[in-house]
């Protein structure tokens, strides 16, 4: 899989660029083989936009993943990394479980669902997963040192 990590001028640092890009590549070695499929690409875009969304994720259906990643708080790098490792297990989801969102409804796991947004369980599965993998990267990083 071919990794891009594009970003936008401001807010988004150089250092913090590398430090999502390290994420990501931590991330796809977490996730397993169907991350490293011949002829995907993953784009990880830094915006600066303002809004409620800390960050999204889709795929084309053409071999190419998307994240967007808003950096609301500068300060806090866990809030970003969480955001990363959530949309990233979406990603997983898309590709392994069939995951589909299109107006209003979704097809999960072979199942339909009209389920709210926080209650749907590819969104209850991603915020379990993007604990976990928050624990685990530090722990990663911990050892590293």
């Amino acid at each position: 899989m071919r990794l891009k990590v594009k970003r936008s001028i401001k807010p988004w640092t150089k250092k913090r660029k590398a430090m999502v890009k390290v994420a990501v590549k931590w991330g796809m070695r977490y996730l397993g083989d169907w991350a490293l499929t011949e002829g995907m690409r993953l784009n990880v875009i830094l915006t600066g936009e303002r809004g409620d969304t800390l960050g999204d994720a889709y795929y084309d259906d053409i071999n190419t993943c998307t994240i967007r990643l808003n950096d609301h708080s500068k300060e806090d790098k866990d809030r970003v990394l969480r955001t990363l490792f959530h949309e990233l297990w979406h990603i997983r989801q898309y590709l392994v479980d069939g995951l589909s969102v299109e107006d209003g409804s979704a097809e999960f796991k072979g199942k339909v669902w009209n389920a709210d947004y926080w209650s749907a369980p590819w969104e209850v599965e991603a915020r379990k997963m993007e604990k976990k993998m928050l624990k685990e990267y530090k722990k990663s990083l911990d050892t590293e040192a």
